[in-house]
């Protein structure tokens, strides 16, 4: 299977009313926004990814630079790996992410519905009783699936 193409949509999702958190009740949010990639392969499968950004320019970002590593050094939607890890390595300590991450939840997307099964499925261990992974948001630490068993009864699908 090879990646084909990818697009990127910018989306702004206006609030009836403003949004007040407690920790800056002085910020009105007044929308949600966010980039939709959608990552295509040779085999009509495709998969699909969203990050919050308030920056329209991702999806340049991610058309031009983001495309071309997809299409010329990764090709393959399975190497998830070798995706996260260069993103990974860019612009480490200077407090912006430049790390795609919408592409990555699109890719194992793909990976998922190449398997025919719910992600969480495709990467355990043959038994099912591997250490799956689970990343929150940037503001809660990586926790194990051990880690997440109080706040999820069971899997989601």
């Amino acid at each position: 299977m090879k990646i084909t193409e990818v697009k990127a949509y910018y989306l702004e999702i206006p609030f009836d009313k403003p949004l007040r958190v407690a920790t800056s009740p002085e910020v009105a949010i007044k929308s949600e926004a966010f980039v939709l990639v959608k990552v295509f392969t040779d085999e009509g499968i495709v998969g699909i990814g969203a990050q919050r950004t308030p920056f329209p320019a991702w999806t340049k970002y991610i058309e031009s630079s983001v495309r071309a590593f997809l299409l010329n050094e990764i090709v393959d939607p399975s190497y998830t790996e070798k995706f996260a890890r260069y993103y990974r390595s860019l612009a480490l300590g200077t407090g912006v992410s430049p790390r795609p991450c919408c592409v990555e939840m699109a890719l194992w997307d793909i990976v998922g519905k190449a398997a025919g099964q719910p992600v969480f499925q495709a990467t355990w261990s043959v038994s099912g009783q591997g250490e799956g992974l689970c990343i929150c948001s940037r503001t809660i630490p990586p926790l194990g699936a051990k880690g997440m068993a109080g706040v999820y009864k069971k899997p989601i699908r």
